[in-house]
This record gives C-alpha cells, sequence and structure tokens, in this order.
C-alpha cells in the first residue's frame, strides 16, 4: 500500500466466512476506512447477512442484519434458537427467497447436506 493513493477508498468488503474481529480492526486502522463482513455460500449465489447501516451499527466479527428475504436463526445442537450474544450454528428458516441455490453440483445429497441438520431450515457446512 506504500506510495499507493488509496483516499478514494471508502469501504473495503470481505466476503465467505466471518471475518475475526482482530482482522477487522487491524485493516480498519491500516486502511482508515470502515471493513463490511458480509456471510454467503457459493451454493447460496450472493450475500445473505451482511446489512450494514448506521444507525443499527456494526460489531467487529459480526456480519450484521440479514439481508431481505432471509429468515436467520442461530440455533444450538438441539435446534433451538439460542439467545443474542450466544454461538450457535446459522441457519435458514425455510422457504429460502428466490434464486437461492439455482443450480447444484450434486442434487442427490441437497437434501442429506442441507436440510436434515434443522427440521424446517437450511444448514450448510
Amino acid at each position: 500500500m506504500k506510495g499507493r493513493d488509496l483516499s478514494s477508498l471508502r469501504n473495503v468488503y470481505v466476503a465467505g466466512e466471518r471475518c475475526d474481529p482482530d482482522t477487522v480492526i487491524h485493516f480498519e486502522r491500516l486502511l482508515n476506512t470502515k471493513i463490511v463482513d458480509h456471510w454467503w455460500q457459493t451454493e447460496s449465489g450472493g450475500p445473505m447477512v451482511g446489512m450494514q447501516i448506521d444507525r443499527v451499527g456494526t460489531v467487529p466479527g459480526s456480519c450484521s442484519l440479514p439481508l431481505p428475504g432471509y429468515n436467520v436463526k442461530i440455533l444450538d445442537e438441539a435446534g433451538v434458537e439460542v439467545e443474542t450474544n450466544t454461538v450457535g450454528s446459522i441457519a435458514l428458516k425455510l422457504p429460502t427467497p428466490p434464486g437461492f441455490v439455482t443450480t447444484l453440483v450434486a442434487p442427490a445429497s441437497y437434501e442429506d447436506k442441507y436440510l436434515k441438520e434443522f427440521e424446517g431450515f437450511y444448514s450448510g457446512e
């Protein structure tokens, strides 16, 4: 980054798995800009969680709010929704929005891989 003009950089978007808080904080300080974390899977075809708006605020290590159409829940091992600030599994209450999982490499295994862990929910590895 040395010798580069980064003054037009407004945000940095990180995608895929959750970005850990230390990395978010490090790059926000280094780049003097906001790091926007969002969660998605290749299967989803786009972000599912990551709507970050100023009036809600953001927390390093959190992807913030679900995008429209996604009913995201955090569940314990028994499939029960956990309380705020409790670690659990990310699951999407069915039905999922249009355009979600439009194609699959292995359609025969879709139900076993994504729909069996929690009844009524999509949950990916």
